[in-house]
């Protein structure tokens, strides 16, 4: 994504539009091509990052449009994998840099050394080692992941949108006729990002309802990246379209903003559906590592509540003895407002498969006396605490109590 200096966007009334870069743009083609010349050329070459980024600023202010030129360079750095431009001494950096200032130090009081160089000669800086190695400007160009000149101009106009998330107050997005292939890909993706959506489906029509950064009142930043991180996986999608209200400057006036399929944007997540963030590998090894009993699966089908609800579960465990399905459904940090909702349809009865799904509740949501602690005790066998991520010790505990 784009911080906020780079974007580029018009009000007109209530509304907000993006100023997107035409892929077919000459001079934006131009710019793109120049700057990934430079990027493939420190690769090869093994730049240091002080080196690009001087030839990236010499580069840019030689085009017509200078802020779109560091908007784009800023989005090609972080297609850099960087190693460290020290020695392989294995010394550690910041203990030599003490040692050597606290030594010449004491050499220069000496009064010994009358030449610049005699004194250099009698520090001993251990052969071949930059002992400013370790800072991030003498790190080393790795790998470039390339990409084509219309390929940056896609990944622009995607983290304009992007860029723009992270003001937003919640995010309306509709799929019309969605692929269930696709679609449950997209409902994979929330939870990797961690983001709980309120899904309604009606008529071939499925709308899902987020809760965007400005509606939580801690570690809004964090929530905004996930939500940005999510977007792309939306313009996956045939038909889709997105309503939010953007505020340019908090507790001011917010804007409309709306896209849909005929935005012209491109995500670059072609196989974003085979992706399992570490955690989630690591869980399900453990758990078939320690559950013969129990089958794991990643997310699940789609579970519809009473009234057009649906949940859409973390993991599915299937009972090897008979084919039972269970269900685990997470509620971390920036959950609140859906657990409560959770917790209502526990009330109501709105859930008909209760005895089936399991609930995980991250301490965060906890406190002295508040409904949730009371709705975690009142369920022992299907409610659990957790931090970060559940333990499957945990987990496999209160489904054996369903054996």
């Amino acid at each position: 994504m784009l911080s906020k200096q780079y974007l580029k966007y018009r009000r007109s009334g209530d509304y907000l539009k993006i100023v997107f870069k035409r892929i077919d743009d000459i001079a934006a083609l131009d710019t793109s091509d120049m700057l990934l010349e430079l990027f493939r050329t420190a690769e090869k070459e093994s730049w240091r990052w002080r080196m690009l980024e001087e030839a990236v600023q010499n580069a840019g202010s030689g085009s017509t449009d200078i802020k779109f030129a560091q908007a784009l360079a800023s989005l090609l750095f972080k297609r850099v994998n960087w190693r460290g431009g020290g020695s392989s001494h294995g010394e550690d950096f910041a203990i030599v840099r003490s040692k050597l200032f606290a030594l010449s130090g004491e050499l220069l009081r000496s009064g010994r050394y009358q030449e610049l160089v005699d004194f250099q000669n009698a520090l001993p800086v251990p052969d071949g080692m930059d002992i400013y190695g370790d800072l991030p400007e003498n790190d080393i160009v790795d790998k470039f992941k390339d990409i084509s000149g219309r390929g940056v101009l896609e990944l622009y106009n995607m983290a304009q949108v992007q860029g723009l998330l992270m003001r937003a107050r919640e995010l309306e997005i509709t799929f019309r006729n969605p692929d269930t292939v696709k679609l449950r890909n997209i409902f994979k993706y929330l939870k990797f990002c961690r983001l709980l959506a309120e899904i309604k489906r009606d008529k071939g029509v499925v709308t899902l309802k987020v809760s965007g950064p400005l509606a939580l009142l801690s570690d809004n930043r964090k929530y905004g990246l996930q939500l940005a991180v999510f977007f792309p996986a939306v313009a996956t999608m045939s038909e889709w379209r997105l309503k939010c209200d953007i505020e340019l400057e908090n507790g001011l006036h917010p804007y409309r903003l709306i896209l849909d399929e005929q935005s012209g944007l491109v995500s670059h997540y072609r196989h974003y559906s085979n992706y399992l963030p570490e955690e989630i590998k690591l869980f399900q090894r453990h758990f078939a590592e320690n559950s013969p009993e129990y089958t794991i699966e990643y997310g699940g089908e789609v579970l519809k509540l009473k009234g057009g609800g649906i949940i859409v579960p973390d993991f599915t465990f299937r009972r090897v003895s008979d084919g039972e399905e269970y269900y685990l459904e997470l509620f971390h940090r920036f959950h609140a407002n859906a657990l409560m909702e959770r917790i209502g349809g526990f009330n109501s009865g709105s859930i008909p498969y209760i005895e089936r799904l399991l609930i995980g509740v991250d301490r965060s949501l906890t406190g002295s006396g508040t409904v949730v602690d009371e709705f975690v005790a009142g369920n022992p066998d299907r409610v659990f605490l957790f931090r970060d991520f559940p333990g499957v010790a945990t987990v496999l505990k209160l489904l054996r109590r369903r054996n």
